[in-house]
């Protein structure tokens, strides 16, 4: 009877080991497992930003200016064209470019090449699907263009091409994705400027809903800009601006980072307050993103 108890307790610990040692090997496995799909899809979603941006750029060059549209976009890659400069011969030493061409020495001349057949030609996928997150939950991107004022004062068009990591890793651990954002994100926050001087920087929601409240003295006249950068701005994301007689200046849902807010001249004296919020509740969470000029701090860089 012993030895049979015996025997039974063996195999049960041999279960129990056996079932211990599978939970190790998955618990150390499963990060590394999910830290090389995010890399893959990181990857694949960096791809494709590229190649917005390389239609972008395109389509700059032929309209001279940039598009916020997606089905502008996939028209121009289908049907449009670049202005490839062709050119023979050589410029004398004792000649300028110029007087060569005048007398025949060089000749140049443009020709126009179809979009599709040369910048993208390499693509795998059928153009109208450029839109797309190319992973995940096949979310679109989101993409905008806007003017924005530079500090040696010159207007400059921008373009930005956006999503959330939230996007790119859906249907892999959520846990792991919240340790990800948590571990490894700057996450969207504002910057904040009086009269053209930095008041606040970095002023972020970083856990849950909020709100966060920020509270600063202000003079009437006095202008207030604020700059919404890094991050993802989604879900329900709001920046609102209260004044002193604790009524809504500024009502901001899902801010754009490419579209700066700035105030008239404030109408009153007293404590003003930037409210930050998130009505959904997964915190304010980053993004990857390409552009000629974009703010965002993100794996994909800035790469004009």
């Amino acid at each position: 009877m012993n030895k049979i108890v015996g025997i039974i307790l063996k195999v049960v610990l041999l279960a129990l080991c056996i079932v211990l040692g599978y939970y190790i090997v998955a618990g150390i496995k499963k990060p590394i497992d999910f830290e090389s799909e995010r890399e893959r899809r990181f990857e694949m979603t960096k791809q494709r930003l590229i190649d917005i941006r390389t239609a972008q750029v395109a389509y700059r060059a032929w309209y001279g200016e940039f598009t916020p549209s997606f089905d502008s976009l996939i028209n121009f890659i289908n049907h449009g064209h670049l202005r490839v400069i062709y050119s023979e011969g050589e410029v004398p030493e004792d000649k300028t470019e110029s007087q060569a061409l005048k007398d025949g020495d060089i000749t140049r001349d443009t020709i126009l090449v179809p979009v599709k057949d040369s910048l993208f030609k390499h693509i795998k996928y059928d153009v109208k699907d450029i839109v797309y997150i190319p992973c995940g939950n096949k979310a679109k991107f989101t993409m905008d263009t806007a003017t924005v004022l530079t500090g040696s004062g010159v207007n400059v068009k921008v373009f930005e091409a956006r999503c959330s990591y939230w996007n790119i890793l859906d249907g892999l651990d959520e846990q792991l994705i919240v340790n990800y954002n948590a571990a490894k994100l700057q996450r969207a926050h504002v910057d904040i400027y009086l009269n053209g001087n930095i008041l606040k920087d970095n002023l972020s929601l970083t856990n849950g809903k909020g709100p966060l409240n920020y509270k600063f003295e202000a003079k009437k006249g006095d202008i207030l800009s604020i700059n919404y950068t890094s991050g993802a701005w989604s879900h329900e994301n709001l920046v609102n601006l209260i004044g002193p007689d604790k009524k809504y200046i500024l009502k901001e849902h899902n801010p754009n980072p490419l579209k700066p807010w700035e105030s008239k001249p404030l109408e009153q004296d007293g404590e003003y307050i930037i409210q930050l919020l998130d009505t959904y509740g997964d915190g304010w969470y980053g993004s990857m993103a390409v552009g000629s000029l974009t703010e965002a701090n993100n794996n994909a860089g800035n790469w004009e």
